[in-house]
């Protein structure tokens, strides 16, 4: 009887460890920017950002998940004729495909950069994509403040139905997200 006592001891206090190592870190908004590029005839390349992003970083023990939402209509250009093709139904189609959204699968906090797949969803088109992220070892802090997350790669923007233009703009769109992350303090009981 006592050792069966012990036993369910033990697996209580097992579970409340796994517990308290697991975090929700939020994505700092303002801090954070996402970038990407596409080229033109192959020799010019265009540039544009997404001014709000949110989402949030999963931490259990020494892995990490991440899961980020862009509102498409955030994304500006140069020019805005660039900026209203972009954000049209040949591309983005931000009257029906509000949101753009990144979940990674989980990856080790180790400090170098990791190739990390996960699911990329646009324009109502799920794809499972692979981008280069790096986690700095300040998400293993406590409480974590001001921690950069950087994800980069590039997508094929064909695989999103965005078919339009070919003969001129790059199948390959580049990404650049520089995260940052702070850990919320736990609500008051």
């Amino acid at each position: 009887m006592h050792w069966r006592l012990a036993t369910l001891g033990l697996l209580l206090a097992s579970i409340a460890c796994a517990e308290d190592d697991m975090r929700v870190l939020t994505i700092d908004s303002d801090a954070s920017r996402v970038d990407f590029d596409v080229s033109v005839l192959w020799m010019v390349k265009r540039r544009g950002q997404f001014h709000r992003l949110e989402g949030q970083a999963l931490i259990d023990g020494d892995v990490v998940s991440i899961d980020v939402r862009l509102p498409s209509t955030s994304a500006t250009m140069k020019s805005r004729d660039h900026e209203e093709t972009l954000k049209s139904p040949d591309y983005f189609d931000v009257e029906r495909h509000p949101w753009i959204r990144f979940r990674s699968k989980p990856f080790a906090i180790d400090g170098s950069t990791t190739r990390v797949r996960g699911w990329l969803s646009l324009r109502g088109v799920e794809r499972v994509v692979e981008f280069d992220i790096l986690a700095s070892p300040c998400l293993r802090k406590r409480p974590v403040r001001k921690c950069a997350i950087a994800v980069s790669g590039s997508v094929r923007r064909s695989e999103f139905g965005m078919t339009a233009n070919r003969r001129t703009l790059a199948d390959r769109v580049g990404l650049s997200i520089s995260a940052v992350v702070n850990e919320m303090p736990p609500a008051p009981p």
